[in-house]
This record gives structure tokens, sequence and C-alpha cells, in this order.
């Protein structure tokens, strides 16, 4: 699984950490589009499994970012270097990447100074993903209950879990919540009925 964490610190103009965790069995390699605000500086990495990488943004920014898989990069760029989520072959992303791909979606202080955050399959899908809100010292957020604002996807068919699925056994956290606060999973969802509308083969 992908997972991106959002912090609040002050770090020059670019004052929000966007903390990028590789929780897949395999490298993959990130990318990060903007469209408003202060951008990281890098736009694309490899990020071995396991590993985590902290990019800055500004306080403002919007943008999107999503993993790509099987990449081999030749140094000049063009053809498709990644299986999927590929960006015209260059590892440092300069636009949006090809579907398929799963994507972390976010706006920092849009309307009326709110934050938005999502998980799109409007471009499809190719890796497991969450966001995780870190508050980060912050009365107003940390008053928020995770389960509410900690969105996951994880649709990958070999992935799917039973329906009496528990990752809280022995009071352990799952992506910042608790058995007290525990995710809403889906769990109508057969392999069946998504090929009813999934327009990819299903991985």
């Amino acid at each position: 699984m992908n997972k991106f964490r959002i912090q609040k610190r002050q770090h020059g103009n670019a004052s929000t950490p966007l903390v990028m965790s590789n929780w897949c069995s395999d490298t993959i390699w990130p990318a990060v589009d903007s469209q408003g605000g202060t951008g990281p500086e890098n736009t694309g990495f490899e990020l071995a499994s396991g590993e985590n990488q902290t990019e800055y943004v500004s306080s403002d920014w919007q943008g999107r970012v999503w993993g790509r898989t099987n990449c081999t990069f030749s140094g000049h760029g063009g053809g498709v270097a990644c299986t999927t989520g590929d960006c015209g072959g260059i590892e440092a992303c300069q636009g949006p990447g090809a579907p398929p791909a799963t994507l972390a979606e976010f706006t920092l202080n849009g309307g009326q100074q709110q934050t938005f955050y999502d998980l799109s399959l409007v471009d499809g899908y190719n890796l497991p993903m969450a966001i995780v809100m870190m508050p980060n010292g912050h009365s107003s957020l940390e008053s928020i209950d995770q389960s509410t604002s900690n969105p996951s996807c994880v649709a990958s068919i070999g992935n799917l879990a039973a329906p009496n699925f528990n990752p809280y056994t022995n009071n352990q956290q799952f992506l910042g919540t608790t058995s007290l606060n525990a995710l809403p999973f889906e769990t109508d969802e057969t392999a069946s009925s998504i090929s009813q509308w999934w327009p990819w083969d299903l991985q």
C-alpha cells in the first residue's frame, strides 16, 4: 500500500510536509503533479518497500500524488518507462501520469480556507493507497475522528479481505485508527460485482 501523511510544520515557504510511505512489497516510483501553490522539489523518485520520503509543499498547495510501477528510466526520457502511471518516460514528472493510476488529490487552504483531500479512481486503479492525516499538535485536528478523515482504497482482487476482516485484533492501530474509531470498511463488493463496472482487467 502507498500511504501519504499530511502534517503541519514550518519549513520556509513550503510549510507542509507530505510524507510518502511504501507499504507495498515491491519498489514503486511516487510522482507529484502540482496545480497550484508551491509543489515539492522532487516530483518523482524511487521508493523501496518499507521506505518513507518527506517532501514539502506550501500551505495553499493543490496537486495530486500517485505511484508508478515497474519503471526503468533511460536518462533522456521519451517513450514509456513505467508499466502504470508513466509520465513521459522521465523520473521527475512534469505533468500528470498515464492511466491507470490510483490518485491522492489535495487542496490545502482552498475555499473558505478549508483543506480537502481524497482518493480518486478517475484515472483507473494501479496500487492500493491510503491518506493519513497527522494532527502534529494542532488541537483542532486532534479532535477529529480519524476513521472519518483517513481514506483508503485497497482494490486489488488479490488484496480483497474476507467480510469478517478485522485489523484491530490485539488492540493495534490501523491507518491511524483503533477499534474505538474503526474505519467503516466496504464488505459487500466481490470480484463478480466489480467486474460489472470496472473497465480494466482486474489485477
